[in-house]
């Protein structure tokens, strides 16, 4: 870096004096920038001739930044900078969070629906059956009674309750079955689509700005590169 540094210099570096530049940038960890319009770099911190330098910052996410930072003589100079998240990335997280609330709706919410209508059937059949027994030994009790007065009761008064008793049971048993065994279809159709709705992509079109053609240093003296980028999903 110092050998590179001092060749960008040349021999104005006799006349000129240096200072450094420290780079403060939020994202912290993986940006890059280009120094004069000509090198891509990705410094902490470099030695630069005195005087102003074209920067223009960029990191994966986020917009371009440019900006003129001056050099000072025999001086530290820390640069504070937040690069922007760019248009593109915005809409991604914005389209890519809806997809994510229609996925819930369509899985989530069936889900407990079915769960619901579940529970209330097999309680239904939980009374349709006691409703069923207790009708049953009713008749059993009637045909078995040598009790004028218990068979009179049970023909006028408890038959014809638990009968009804009975009917309503079983009715409800036939609703929540039949909501039951709907809302189970419905749900294997929804969480379906919802798998295979399509997840959105992400195109950083400020990448492709930022690699353009630009002179990459590296120890052999550096090559011109361009940069592509192509979406995978």
């Amino acid at each position: 870096m110092l050998a590179w540094a001092y060749a960008l210099m040349g021999t104005s570096a006799q006349a000129q004096g240096t200072g450094t530049l420290r780079f403060l940038v939020d994202p912290g960890n993986n940006y890059s920038f280009v120094l004069d319009g000509k090198y891509r770099m990705q410094e902490r911190e470099m030695k630069l001739l005195e005087g102003p330098h074209t920067f223009t910052f960029w990191a994966p996410t986020r917009m371009m930044v440019d900006t003129v930072l001056r050099v000072l003589p025999d001086r530290t100079t820390d640069v504070l900078l937040r690069l922007p998240y760019s248009p593109e990335f915005v809409a991604y997280q914005n389209e890519l969070a809806q997809v994510k609330k229609e996925q819930w709706v369509g899985r989530v919410l069936p889900s407990v629906v079915t769960l619901g209508t579940g529970i209330w059937a097999a309680i239904s059949f939980v009374n349709y059956k006691d409703a069923h027994e207790q009708l049953q030994a009713d008749e059993d009790l009637y045909n078995s009674s040598a009790s004028p007065n218990q068979i009179e009761r049970l023909k006028s008064t408890d038959l014809p309750a638990h009968q009804e008793d009975f009917k309503q049971a079983r009715t409800t048993f036939a609703i929540s079955g039949g909501l039951f065994v709907a809302s189970a279809a419905f749900t294997t159709w929804s969480i379906i689509k919802a798998s295979r709705k399509p997840m959105p992509t992400f195109e950083d079109k400020e990448k492709v700005k930022f690699d353009g053609l630009v002179w990459v240093p590296d120890r052999r003296g550096g090559t011109w590169a361009m940069g592509l980028t192509i979406p995978i999903r």
